[in-house]
């Protein structure tokens, strides 16, 4: 009923809690609908972070109260990176490399995340000698919580270039 009049601005809390899946939908392709005409904004929070990345053309993270992100969907996509390492036997321990948000260590792997990774990072972890490096597709939940999570450091902050 909100989106009915089509307003100029339009903010909304978590408009798609407790709604069913066909409810949910319908919600959001009204929103994709109403931010495609000229001139006409939804600001919206939302915990269902798939439905962020579905109809959002900007996020900000805030984190503790603090402001964390604020870029597009694709450019924090994009300052994250997730990278696989398999070995033949027990894996080192998480390099010191800067950037590291996470780490997660099996018999032969190590899974790790980077926020604003350099350019030399894959020739570091190349030092690290692994049989492989297979960089990981990440969804705006996964870099979501791998930035914002309780490990890791929390000093990183996005915001494209104006």
């Amino acid at each position: 009923m909100t989106l009915a009049p089509q307003p100029e601005l339009l903010v909304l809390d978590d408009p798609a809690l407790g709604l069913d899946p066909v409810a949910r939908r319908s919600l959001l392709q009204s929103m994709l609908y109403v931010t495609r005409q000229p001139n006409r904004t939804i600001l919206f929070s939302s915990h269902l972070l798939s439905d962020v990345e579905r109809v959002a053309d900007r996020i900000l993270v805030l984190d503790g109260g603090a402001l964390r992100a604020d870029c597009t969907v694709e450019h924090f996509r994009e300052r994250l990176r997730h990278y696989v390492l398999k070995f033949r036997g027990t894996p080192p321990s998480a390099p010191e490399i800067p950037g590291l948000l996470e780490s997660f260590r099996t018999d032969r792997e190590l899974a790790l995340t980077f926020a604003n990774p350099a350019a030399d990072l894959e020739t570091k972890l190349a030092a690290l000698q692994p049989e492989s490096i297979e960089p990981v597709e990440m969804t705006l939940e996964d870099a979501f919580i791998s930035y914002v999570g309780e490990r890791g450091e929390k000093t990183f902050f996005m915001r494209e270039a104006t």
